[in-house]
């Protein structure tokens, strides 16, 4: 790592971030960790739904949770500029989803109903510790589309980083893979841990999301029937929703979806669609301040 640091700054004067880079991927690590905790209570909810456990939907908790996403969204496409940076269609591809992620996010997090009685939100699918907010009709497309490109950016991530991982880690330990052949410092060579478990964990969410939506479920739905001891084979086939709200859930969502939903980030289909596009974060503000 110095000698890179040296062939890059013959002074010698920027040694010391090198040691500082490791660092940030050693919390990059830490980090994505932390993010896997509520899924991991979420499997046991499901698992063991005779056992009384709690969600780690606390305030203080989806707070964390919230300033630990923006943080390695900044931290990856900082990184990817930085040391994987490729051609230019590699590079717009990865700059607009990552502008999509986020501003899909950004409305996930601000859009919210007028009420938090389940009961009485239209399209209630759950609550979400990640964007401390309720997942409804009104902000499930930008919710899905958030999981969708943060899914693709992170696939390109895992791809792009996984040779280092390999040269450096897996074939020295596992492969009698000769050592001198990695040439990347650490900072370099374990950002596919972070990488794979951030798209590890976006593509459980997007493929469970999107299982529901195609079983006409929603997560509330879900936890319902495991809580009732139905078997878990039974929610493989297609079926109205086990809840009070028969109401196509399915249907109810796919009228959200316009043809830019998945290509425009939300706050520019607001500007150029604004009689078409979905419901702004400002909006939903005011509609909220109203109705209290």
């Amino acid at each position: 790592c110095i000698q890179l640091q040296s062939w890059m700054h013959p002074d010698h004067s920027h040694t010391h971030l090198c040691v500082m880079d490791s660092w940030i991927i050693y919390g990059l690590i830490g980090g994505v960790g932390v993010l896997q905790l509520p899924l991991l209570v979420d499997l046991l909810m499901a698992a063991f739904p005779d056992k009384n456990v709690q969600r780690l939907t606390q305030q203080w908790i989806s707070t964390v949770l919230q300033l630990l996403v923006v943080a390695l969204a900044v931290i990856a496409l900082f990184y990817y500029y930085t040391y994987f940076v490729g051609g230019l269609g590699d590079s717009l591809f990865i700059t607009w989803a990552w502008v999509m992620t986020m501003d899909c996010y950004i409305h996930a997090s601000l859009i919210v109903p007028a009420t938090l009685i389940k009961s009485q939100v239209v399209g209630f699918d759950h609550y979400c510790p990640f964007t401390r907010n309720v997942v409804f009709k009104n902000n499930f497309v930008p919710f899905i589309t958030f999981l969708s490109h943060s899914f693709m950016g992170l696939l390109y991530a895992t791809i792009v980083t996984f040779p280092s991982f390999l040269q450096c880690w897996v074939g020295p330990v596992l492969l009698n893979m000769d050592a001198d052949a990695c040439h990347d410092p650490p900072h370099v060579s374990l950002a596919f841990i972070a990488a794979f478990g951030l798209w590890s964990a976006s593509a459980s969410l997007l493929g469970f999301q999107l299982f529901l939506l195609a079983t006409n479920r929603t997560t509330a739905d879900f936890f319902r029937h495991i809580r009732r001891n139905h078997p878990l084979l039974d929610l493989l086939l297609p079926a109205p929703p086990v809840g009070t709200d028969p109401s196509k859930f399915t249907a109810l969502i796919l009228h959200q979806v316009k043809w830019y939903s998945f290509i425009v980030p939300p706050t520019l289909a607001t500007l150029f669609f604004p009689n078409r596009s979905t419901v702004s974060p400002i909006a939903c503000s005011q509609s909220t301040k109203k109705q209290q």
